[in-house]
């Protein structure tokens, strides 16, 4: 009895964390946002999406000195279709270059573009 208690116990727990970042700790709306990302990272034209790990996740606002270098996949963005209430959203391992940096409107969720990794 109390070997299945354990392993109930552990299994439980072991499906909570195979939740993810993603899950805790965030609004439906920056969920959103983080699985518009995904879906953007996944359709792009990045080099290292097949590479991103898709398990690391930070999300934070932008930064006044960042809306400058957001591009979509045209052009770079017009600083005005941008504002500090919008997400940044890092997506994968940051100490290397298979991670991608979205940024994401935090009224729609949309991504509206990313910021290139040097």
């Amino acid at each position: 009895m109390k070997k299945t208690a354990i392993i109930i116990v552990l299994f439980a727990f072991l499906l909570l964390n195979s939740c993810g970042v993603k899950e805790s700790g965030m609004s439906e709306a920056q969920k959103d946002a983080v699985d518009n990302s995904l879906a953007y990272i996944s359709e792009s034209e990045f080099s290292s999406r097949d590479r991103i790990d898709k398990k690391k996740i930070e999300i934070r606002s932008i930064t006044s000195g960042e809306l400058q270098f957001v591009w979509n996949d045209n052009l770079q963005l017009e600083e005005s279709a941008l504002d500090i209430s919008d997400w940044v959203i890092t997506i994968g391992d940051t100490s290397g270059h298979d991670f991608a940096v979205m940024i994401c409107d935090s009224v729609t969720s949309e991504v509206l573009g990313y910021i290139p990794i040097e």
